[in-house]
Parts: C-alpha cells; structure tokens; sequence
C-alpha cells in the first residue's frame, strides 16, 4: 500500500454515496500545484474516504 501526503486545494464538494453493501464512500477532488514559475503546474488528484471517514463531520468541511 502507498501513502501519499497533498496539500493542495478541493476542486468539488465531497460527494457521498453507498456501496451495495452500505459502507459509505466519499470522493473529491484535490489539486495540488507543483514546480513555480514557468514550469508551474497543477496534478489533480481523485480521492476517496470510506466507511465512518466518509460519514463523519470531515465531509462537511470538504467543500470548494
């Protein structure tokens, strides 16, 4: 497993919404610039919170 550390800016609000079997999955987007100047750039990054991460207050918070 990989572990990545963005500090970055929401693209769009968190979405929630439920698996099949109801664990509650998160996704947003997040942008993280990189490199200055000329050679500035933006990654985007898809993410995702699952289970009690997802549908605890954070999401609240997760807006653009």
């Amino acid at each position: 497993m990989n572990t990545l550390h963005a500090i970055g800016r929401i693209g769009r609000d968190a979405e929630v919404r439920h698996t099949q079997k109801g664990t509650a999955v998160a996704s947003f987007s997040l942008a993280v610039d990189v490199g200055f100047g000329e050679n500035k750039a933006t990654q985007w990054y898809n993410c995702s919170l699952f289970g009690a991460r997802a549908e605890g207050g954070l999401v609240d918070y997760l807006k653009k």
